[in-house]
């Protein structure tokens, strides 16, 4: 299953509750995956949000049944941590500490810590821990998220 199939799909109908799509993952775990949606809005996500949401996309996924598979449905605030998905998310938070986790090894590590000074076309620059700057390209992020202050 495409991530962008299951985003295509249901961010319209997390917009049309009147909250904010932030981002899904989805993991392919054998038998049992695990579709997790994050969820946003101004004054912040409470339980019965994540309910509201939950019961709403579960009635979609049953009729469009776009995952042939067993798997378990999460709807979650992006918290404090967040998950960064797109570049757009990315340049909220320049001048943040950031936590990136990359599909290849860049000088030979594929995990950075830093203060993301810059978020470009196709790249982000981090300012690291030694005060080194590194450009990341952005099309072989795996994972980034905010580092809590």
């Amino acid at each position: 299953m495409k991530r962008d199939t299951l985003e295509d799909l249901l961010c319209p109908e997390v917009i049309k509750l009147g909250y904010q799509w932030w981002g899904l993952e989805f993991f392919v775990q054998g038998k049992h995956s695990l579709l997790r949606i994050y969820i946003d809005k101004p004054e912040g996500i409470q339980l019965d949000d994540c309910q509201v949401v939950s019961e709403h996309i579960s009635a979609v996924l049953d009729v469009a049944e776009p995952i042939s598979h067993h798997y378990t449905l999460e709807v979650s605030s992006p918290g404090i941590e967040r998950p960064l998905f797109t570049r757009e998310q990315m340049m909220e938070y320049i001048g943040r500490q950031v936590k990136v986790s990359m599909k290849i090894r860049i000088n030979g590590q594929r995990r950075f810590t830093g203060v993301l000074q810059c978020v470009q076309e196709t790249q982000l620059v981090l300012l690291t821990e030694q005060q080194q700057s590194i450009t990341l390209p952005i099309a072989d992020i795996e994972k980034t998220h905010l580092v809590a202050e």
